[in-house]
């Protein structure tokens, strides 16, 4: 499925060595496994997309919480999570044997392109310095749709830090520039045939290192598109956060 963790450069490798902290391997073991522990940005597009699909790419799996979340939306979806940190990958294939989780970097795959139906990063790529990689090759892999978040501003473009353990290297904490992401998106190839971006104003996340005392937190759902017409994009940085499976509001 990917490609060995082995390729991937070193700076990256080092970079995501802090998903290996014992206290994040907990938390991921034991939340974000029901659809009620969906963040609210997570809510504006993945109950509506999964039912439409049969298969997707789940990219950044942590220990495969979402393999429940997308069954709970869509019980015939075909999942196959990818992380970089063997720990997680290991915890995942434990906990879920139905599913199918592989170790891999999220820029090499095996598998050609159009390979799945939905391609899924969520709180992957604004934590990632490879991240306009990651995104191309999600494109590739996507029949229909990718689905992921970043981190925006009106403003200048700002790298911050996330510092997840001590003991470790922080996280980058990218913050983009709304208009300049929106040109990086419409260039992918084939052009895509639609953008959704719906986000919210936000304090950054707790912990994070950065110059800013609020942040977009945007969700983009990307369809793919044959290249053949202008991509028709529809932006909406103010949208109200959507209600909770329980109907409660965030």
């Amino acid at each position: 499925m990917t490609a060995p963790t082995a390729r991937t450069p070193a700076a990256i490798r080092r970079e995501q060595r802090a998903w290996a902290a014992a206290s994040i391997q907990r938390y991921y073991r034991n939340h974000r496994r029901k659809p009620s522990e969906l963040y609210p940005s997570e809510r504006f597009f993945l109950p509506e997309v999964l039912p439409r699909v049969d298969s997707c790419l789940d990219v950044g799996c942590a220990a495969g919480g979402f393999y429940p979340i997308m069954k709970s939306y869509n019980p015939r979806v075909r999942y196959t999570g990818v992380d970089i940190n063997p720990d997680f990958v290991r915890a995942a294939r434990r906990r879920y044997p139905a599913a199918r989780f592989v170790e891999g970097d999220g820029v090499r795959f095996d598998t050609p392109a159009n390979s799945h139906d939905l391609v899924h990063l969520s709180g992957v790529l604004h934590l990632n310095t490879g991240y306009a990689k990651m995104l191309k090759a999600a494109y590739r892999q996507a029949r229909r749709f990718v689905l992921t978040d970043f981190r925006l501003t009106r403003g200048p473009a700002v790298r911050g830090t996330f510092p997840l353990d001590p003991a470790r290297p922080a996280l980058p904490y990218l913050v983009l520039n709304l208009k300049r992401w929106l040109a990086e998106l419409r260039a992918l190839r084939p052009a895509p045939a639609r953008l959704v971006v719906r986000g919210y104003p936000h304090a950054p996340a707790t912990g994070a290192v950065v110059p800013l005392k609020s942040v977009i937190v945007a969700f983009v759902l990307i369809e793919k598109g044959s290249g053949r017409s202008r991509t028709r994009v529809d932006v909406d940085v103010d949208a109200a956060p959507p209600a909770d499976p329980a109907g409660r509001k965030s």
